[in-house]
């Protein structure tokens, strides 16, 4: 389905376009259409897809829709190292209070936090990580697949 937002005192009417169904590519000779693919909408942003004669301009994709263009490959993105420089900015200053927190959490002190943890511990400096985010940093940092990071390691490398 296709569903344009309303904009107000726009002159466009806002509302569903048009329902899920097959659609024929834009210039194909008529009644021997083309039908529309998902490869046919994999555009470069900003750009512009014909459906049915009228002109539909891409602006932005949201993060479902990059999981499914990528197979699930959130590398292509969300960078780790920008995340980094995020977390860098936010937390100036503040690497003893961090790394005391994580000491606290490692019960067994092995020097190894959980997810949790590491999530626990980034919202508790009022920072705030979406869910590709968190699974990106975790895959950077548990690279043994073991569940746990690290966290002086962690912590030198950000600061």
């Amino acid at each position: 389905s296709i569903y344009e937002p309303p904009i107000q005192n726009s002159g466009f009417m806002g509302g569903k376009f048009l329902e899920r169904q097959r659609v024929i590519k834009h210039n194909s000779p008529e009644g021997f259409g083309d039908w529309m693919t998902d490869q046919d909408l994999l555009i470069d942003l900003p750009g512009t897809v014909w459906i049915n004669g009228y002109p539909f301009v891409l602006l932005e994709t949201d993060k479902f829709t990059l999981r499914y263009v990528n197979k699930g490959n959130i590398d292509s993105f969300v960078n780790v190292d920008t995340i980094h420089a995020k977390l860098r900015n936010k937390f100036t200053g503040t690497k003893r209070e961090i790394l005391n927190v994580f000491r606290m959490l490692d019960e067994e002190k092995q020097g190894v936090v959980t997810l949790d943890d590491l999530v626990n511990v980034i919202r508790k400096f009022n920072f705030e990580l979406d869910e590709d985010e968190m699974i990106a940093l975790m895959a950077k940092w548990d690279q043994a697949k073991e569940g746990v990071i690290n966290y002086e390691r962690f912590v030198d490398t950000i600061f």
